[in-house]
């Protein structure tokens, strides 16, 4: 799954509390019984599995206590109740050989969707599961069969250590409200129903295990049966929190995030199959190498799988929603690096509307590699790999490159020296926390300078950076003393304004500008919340007005 795709920006920090870790003795009899009665709680709607999974929260739990998201940013920034629980319960336990493994574990790829999948190999005693013939690839990424059985071993003492099963029971009654809220949205579609016809392939179970304290999100494992028979996950997180209660989606989320998680399992064996007939794969795989990577992508295979998913999504948008809300779905995917879903969605076309010819998607696939193969005789050009610029302020923070903030020269002495502080820690943060390559300059040297192939970010009042004033003609907005003039007059004191627009020179970069009436309201600008939009007004904090621009091939302007 795309890690940055369709949400805000968000700058995470986790401060875990350590303790010396006192006790380590083995497992009592008494324990063991305990773990082997702790059960889901699930319930079944329209054919698919809903539950609470003790096996993912035992996990999810040692991941929050961990450096995984200080690393990966993959665990909840939502507040809620359970989650300060979790804290107060473990975190005297942020020593345990099991989370000190696992944060060396996941510096060397066991991340993202390998835990919880491994997981998924255990029995509910927290064990592994002698039925289950263990991934190869699974197993790689832990490290070895060694370590993965070590971890393992340390995960059932974590359990016996912290009585888990205390407080896993103790929060029954919680786990029950968010299956109602997710079972209420499930009861009204055919998920099942829809995914077996489209792809005309059948599984032995579907199964959608709410992760309260991950990501929002999911994952989308695959584990099969002795038969051959395939059991498929969606493990999911929490995007929202109703009265103290996590919310995985309503019915425009649950589509996109159920189709996506639930077609890893029918699209990535078919992948498995066919990859040896692709050609010089890695000629298609470079030239998005660096966004696929961004998204935790590292290798042709997995961005295929991602390429052909992420275009199946898309055209049930436009079935489910029209043509814009399509066109809209394939803009948002080329953004984050998938330029070749146009192309699919096309020969995707003709599968659906040929289900005489093609059987399954099984019969069809070979049309993909065929379309692949072929694409990779062409020279594409730059051009195939680049968008105009179209917002909203979050993607401004996404484009490839480098990004130039610059800082203003000519503000209030009082607030100048500070204003240079605020923006040389920005550029900390987007280097540091959000892996950004960007630099600080003085609106004087940027006049000076060719920035045509750099993302810019301005700070300051329009009188007060250099820059700004003399691209001032060029702004849709304009502020004086006593007003904003926007997409209507805003009238008053202490008025901020955050706006994108495409870069002046290259439509493909962006220009991010942090301005207001008054130099000193510059000062942490950053805390009005915006990312949505392509630009907010507000006072001080509070968020008067925030909307989109009307967008042509020239120009952007106010609704």
């Amino acid at each position: 799954m795309n890690r940055l795709e369709r949400k805000n920006v968000a700058y995470l920090c986790f401060i875990v509390l350590c303790t010396v870790f006192l006790s380590s003795g083995s497992l009592s009899a008494k324990s063991k019984e305990q773990m082997d009665l702790l059960q889901p709680v699930q319930a079944t709607v329209n054919g698919s599995n809903v539950s609470i999974d003790p096996r993912i929260e035992l996990l999810s739990v040692v991941q929050i206590l961990s450096t995984y998201n200080q690393n990966f940013g993959l665990m909840t920034d939502l507040d809620f109740t359970y989650k300060q629980d979790v804290l107060d319960q473990f975190s005297t336990f942020a020593s345990h050989p099991a989370v000190t493994l696992f944060s060396k574990m996941s510096m060397k790829g066991f991340s993202y969707d390998a835990p919880p999948t491994m997981m998924l190999y255990l029995t509910n005693a927290f064990e592994l599961d002698e039925n289950k013939e263990l991934d190869e690839k699974l197993v790689l990424r832990a490290g070895s069969m060694e370590q993965l059985k070590s971890f393992a071993s340390m995960l059932k003492q974590f359990a016996a250590d912290t009585n888990f099963q205390k407080f896993y029971l103790e929060h029954e009654s919680f786990y029950k409200k968010m299956i109602k809220q997710v079972s209420q949205v499930l009861e009204k579609e055919s998920y099942i129903t829809e995914l077996e016809e489209y792809y005309n392939i059948h599984n032995n179970s579907y199964n959608i295990i709410l992760a309260p304290l991950h990501r929002g999100g999911g994952f989308g494992p695959r584990l099969t049966d002795a038969e051959g028979k395939d059991d498929i996950y969606s493990i999911l997180g929490p995007v929202d929190v109703v009265e103290d209660i996590p919310v995985f989606g309503d019915k425009q989320s649950f589509d996109y995030l159920v189709w996506h998680e639930f077609s890893h399992s029918f699209i990535n064996p078919l992948t498995e199959v066919f990859q040896n007939q692709f050609t010089q794969s890695d000629a298609l795989f470079a030239p998005i190498a660096v966004k696929m990577e961004r998204l935790a992508y590292s290798n042709w295979e997995t961005a295929l799988n991602e390429h052909l998913i992420r275009t199946i999504t898309a055209r049930r948008t436009l079935y489910e929603s029209g043509q814009e809300a399509y066109e809209k779905a394939i803009k948002d995917e080329k953004r984050q690096g998938f330029f070749y879903i146009e192309l699919l969605s096309d020969k995707i076309a003709s599968y659906e509307q040929n289900r005489k010819e093609y059987k399954d998607f099984n019969a069809f696939y070979p049309e993909i590699v065929k379309l692949l193969n072929e694409l990779n005789l062409q020279e594409l050009d730059s051009s195939f790999y680049t968008m105009p610029f179209e917002g909203p302020i979050n993607a401004a923070l996404q484009i490839d490159g480098q990004t130039v903030v610059i800082m203003p020269s000519q503000e209030n002495t009082l607030v100048q020296e500070k204003i240079t502080e605020y923006c040389m820690a920005i550029v900390n943060l987007l280097t540091h926390k959000l892996g950004m390559q960007a630099t600080a300059i003085i609106d004087k040297e940027a006049l000076q300078m060719d920035l045509s192939d750099k993302n810019i970010i301005a700070y300051g009042t329009v009188e007060g950076n250099l820059w700004l004033k003399a691209y001032e003609t060029k702004l849709p907005f304009k502020i004086t003393k006593d007003k904003i003039v926007a997409d209507q007059i805003y009238s008053g004191n202490n008025l901020r304004l955050i706006s994108t627009l495409p870069h002046p020179n290259n439509e493909a970069k962006s220009l991010l500008i942090y301005t207001a009436q008054e130099a000193i309201d510059i000062l942490n600008i950053n805390s009005v919340n915006h990312g949505m939009t392509d630009y907010v007004v507000a006072k001080n904090e509070e968020i008067i007005a925030q909307d989109n621009y009307l967008k042509d091939e020239k120009t952007w302007k106010y609704k």
